[in-house]
């Protein structure tokens, strides 16, 4: 089973995927950083190996792996027949504990879809949208994760056409194939919509694209892929003093102590929405 992350640039693709595994092995920023396929696969002795298409190991350490990933994106200046795919085996946190389901599960870490400019003519030739509509074919199921300061732009109007053009079995399946992630749900505004009036929200905004589809509330999950990183952080007490320091102003906290009690960093994985996811 292929599982295909969807989006556009910066949404939160890498970081969302990060969350899944439960680790930050994955190369993550505010500005584009995905520019070629990482098939991602399930680690049984929890260890973690970087493999480039050659076959080759690039990377076996968090650090080194992300410093390659980082160094691959950057090394592709955007073009499509300099792009190096790895193969990335590390543990996979929601696969834990189910060692056979999991020989057959891959996920895929794919280049933001408005990456490259858009024509009225389809996509450019070479470009990342043709390279990523090529990848559609092989994928079972697709995790479309929007922004949601972003929602109504336009560029993932785009991304689901070319799905509903080369994919309607998968579109037509939403809640079983096809899910949305509205991330970084955190940044919304004390006036902004509830939860639920977001989930609304998209699935209107989704089903205005097409005569023939209809979107399932099951398959919106609200989520922000930052909140469920910081928890892992502070789980792991891999936070830096600076960060320390955000968090007690961000969350009007006192000591640091009730930072890292178990109470407060389970309260804020359970609001990042991953639990559901």
């Amino acid at each position: 089973m292929r599982i295909g992350f969807l989006g556009s640039i910066s949404c939160g693709k890498s970081l969302t995927i990060s969350g899944l595994l439960g680790s930050g092995v994955l190369d993550v920023n505010n500005v584009a950083t995905t520019y070629s396929q990482t098939t991602i696969r399930h680690s049984l002795d929890g260890s973690s190996t970087l493999v480039d298409q050659t076959g080759e190991v690039a990377a076996t350490t968090i650090p080194d792996i992300r410093a390659k990933l980082a160094s691959a994106h950057s090394g592709a200046e955007r073009n499509v027949s300099n792009r190096v795919e790895h193969i990335l085996t590390t543990p996979i946190q929601f696969l834990e504990g189910l060692e056979e389901e999991s020989k057959h599960v891959e996920i895929l870490d794919w280049p933001g879809f408005n990456e490259a400019k858009y024509s009225e003519n389809g996509w450019k030739r070479g470009s990342v949208q043709e390279y990523v509509k090529n990848l559609f074919k092989s994928v079972d199921i697709v995790i479309n994760v929007l922004n949601y300061s972003q929602l109504d732009v336009g560029d993932d109007q785009r991304a689901l056409q070319e799905l509903h053009e080369h994919r309607p079995d998968i579109l037509q399946a939403s809640g079983q194939r096809l899910f949305f992630l509205v991330n970084k749900i955190d940044q919304r505004g004390f006036r902004d919509s509830t939860i639920e009036e977001t989930r609304t929200h998209v699935k209107k905004m989704i089903e205005s694209y097409f005569d023939d589809v209809s979107i399932s509330r099951e398959s919106i999950i609200c989520v922000s892929a930052s909140n469920a990183e910081l928890a892992r952080d502070l789980k792991k007490r891999q936070l830096e003093q600076d960060g320390i320091d955000w968090c007690l102003d961000r969350y009007n906290l006192d000591h640091e102590d009730e930072l890292f009690e178990d109470k407060f960093v389970e309260r804020l994985y359970r609001k990042s929405g991953f639990q559901k996811f």
